[in-house]
C-alpha cells in the first residue's frame, strides 16, 4: 500500500522548487469510501481539488501536475 499522504507531502516540496508552482503552499490527500481527492492550496488563497480516485502513487503525481497546470495556466 502506498502512503498517499507522504507522496503529497514530498510532491509539495518538489513542486515548490519549480517556477510554475513556487507559490504552492500545501497538497493534502483526503479519502472516503469511493472518493479520493488531493487539495492544492496556494499562497494567494486559491484552492484546487483533483480527483485521484483509484490512482496509484505515480498516477496521483501525474494527475495532480496535469490538473494544476490546466487550472493555473
Amino acid at each position: 500500500m502506498e502512503d498517499k499522504d507522504l507522496i503529497c507531502e514530498l510532491l509539495t516540496e518538489t513542486l515548490q522548487q519549480t517556477r510554475m508552482f513556487k507559490d504552492l503552499e500545501l497538497l493534502t490527500y483526503k479519502s472516503k469510501p469511493g472518493i479520493e481527492i488531493v487539495k492544492a492550496v496556494f499562497t494567494d488563497g486559491k484552492e484546487y481539488k483533483v480527483n485521484v480516485h483509484m490512482d496509484s502513487g505515480i498516477a496521483l503525481i501525474s494527475d495532480v501536475i496535469k490538473a494544476l497546470r490546466c487550472q493555473r495556466g
